[in-house]
């Protein structure tokens, strides 16, 4: 996720979805995991824009979490928020918090409600308030439902002084956020947090996907590549994270020692090269196939296919890029993700989001940069949540 300051994007309106001829599949792979749902209808699509309410002015991240009762769960990072209910527009580039979350129903059509911590108090928090250090903060990433709890991932940031403007943060750990009173309303929601990862090269929860007995958590490097690797927890342990996580390494087996002082990076094994700090991986049986989506190069959205979850990953294919960067001065796009559980009833169609935001160049003066970013994040097009459907049938060229 970018760090406010870094770019953004907003706004309203119903998105338009093509539709295919039905298909009639032999067969579905049934996995159980809130992961993946068929509850949301693909009637009931995300609207192109996020819509500005309860004084939510927006926000990026937005993975989405499928739940049981039919409704989704909507993850977001730095979120520019109000005091004011009804404000829909004016944003401060102050007035903002790490994580909020969004409920949203299909009943018939798509609505949502956001939430954070103390909402319209002179001290907002997170919805996700691991700590009170003003220096450390936690994006949630990936997550599912399992016997009536949510399980989210939170990458832990710490300021790190050196380095560039709106990019100067580093990963040190993650959290593994449970909820159990998840039948509640959300503002009621008690969350446990238990310590996942301290690993330096990778953080778990880049995206998460159960098969079978395992929940995989997939794992982006820090060393500058992006590259993914993959560790896994059993679905019985998921409790005790920390002390269950296992790696597979380039022999192909899978191997404790994760979160060890010793680990050796280099035993791991790459899946894939230059993947990204946020994506997707998500089961579409349509294809019979694994499919990881993501986004890179700031505007362009990619997607990698594979028979099994950890791999062979074959070679990726862009499909999709994002104009706001060729149209919108200073913006850049990222946080591409899928949300498989409006991709249709016979998952006909690749259903995502991103979000742009803006960097503005170190060359201009610091007093003129902060005017600059102050003006562009009044455009409510931009940093929200924007959502694309594509044909399955047309990215992977098969009637």
């Amino acid at each position: 996720m970018g760090s406010v300051g870094t770019g953004m994007e907003g706004g309203g309106g119903k998105m338009k979805r093509r539709h295919v001829a039905a298909f009639s599949l032999l067969f579905f792979l049934l996995i159980s995991t809130g992961l993946q749902s068929g509850h949301a209808s693909d009637e009931c699509a995300p609207p192109e824009k996020f819509p500005y309410k309860q004084g939510w002015l927006g926000g990026d991240g937005a993975y989405s979490i499928p739940l049981s009762d039919g409704r989704t769960l909507w993850l977001f990072g730095d979120t520019f928020i109000s005091d004011d209910p009804n404000q829909r527009e004016g944003r401060l580039v102050y007035r903002f918090i790490r994580s909020t979350i969004g409920i949203s129903t299909c009943d018939p059509e798509f609505d949502v409600a956001y939430y954070w911590r103390q909402m319209y108090s002179p001290h907002p928090k997170p919805f996700f308030h691991v700590t009170d250090d003003k220096d450390t903060w936690y994006w949630p990433t990936d997550g599912f439902e399992l016997n009536g709890k949510i399980y989210v991932t939170l990458t832990e940031h710490v300021i790190d002084p050196d380095g560039p403007p709106g990019l100067n943060f580093t990963v040190t750990g993650v959290v593994l956020a449970i909820v159990r009173n998840i039948k509640e309303d959300p503002a009621k929601w008690t969350i446990e947090y238990k310590r996942l990862s301290d690993n330096p090269y990778a953080s778990p929860g880049t995206t998460i996907a159960r098969d079978g007995k395992y929940f995989y958590f997939f794992s982006v490097l820090h060393n500058g590549t992006h590259d993914i690797m993959i560790t896994r927890i059993p679905a019985i342990s998921i409790d005790d994270p920390r002390g269950s996580i296992e790696y597979l390494d380039k022999e192909g087996r899978w191997r404790k020692g994760f979160n060890e002082k010793d680990f050796d990076l280099s035993t791991a094994e790459i899946l894939f090269q230059k993947g990204s700090t946020e994506m997707t991986v998500r089961y579409h049986a349509l294809l019979n196939k694994w499919v990881a989506l993501y986004s890179k190069n700031f505007g362009e959205v990619y997607v990698r296919t594979a028979d099994d979850v950890w791999g062979p990953w074959n070679r990726e294919r862009m499909v999709f890029k994002m104009p706001e960067p060729e149209t919108v001065e200073h913006s850049l796009c990222y946080a591409g993700k899928e949300h498989i559980q409006y991709s249709g009833e016979h998952q006909e169609d690749l259903v995502f989001t991103y979000a742009c935001n803006f960097l503005i160049p170190n060359s201009i003066p610091e007093a003129q940069r902060n005017a600059e970013l102050e003006k562009s994040f009044q455009n409510m097009d931009m940093y929200v949540p924007t959502t694309v459907s594509l044909s399955i049938y047309d990215i992977f060229n098969f009637k």
